[in-house]
């Protein structure tokens, strides 16, 4: 059972900008520095390919040391 779990507001403009990289790495530092057990990130903007998920979420499952789970 998750007990610290990091929900990010990312902001469908900033998602799809060349900030993406940036945003990823402040997601996981906020995963850090709040000792979270499960980070929940959307998947990609509706419309996208089932088989596709988003730049931010790719990069954060890559990198996370915690779970993370990804919303669709």
């Amino acid at each position: 059972m998750y007990t610290n779990i990091l929900v990010p507001v990312i902001f469908e403009e900033d998602a799809h900008s060349a900030a993406a990289p940036k945003i990823a790495q402040e997601v996981l530092e906020d995963g850090s520095t709040h000792a979270s057990d499960c980070i929940v990130i959307p998947s990609h903007k509706l419309g996208f390919e089932d088989y596709s998920i988003g730049s931010i979420a790719a990069r954060v499952v890559r990198q996370a040391k915690c779970g993370v789970h990804i919303l669709r």
